[in-house]
């Protein structure tokens, strides 16, 4: 994922695209 995730965390978003992104 990109650090933008960390404001997008909030919305919940981050779950789905972190999980790909982030891994």
């Amino acid at each position: 994922s990109q650090p933008v995730t960390t404001s997008i965390r909030a919305s919940g978003f981050a779950q789905s695209e972190e999980a790909i992104g982030e891994s």
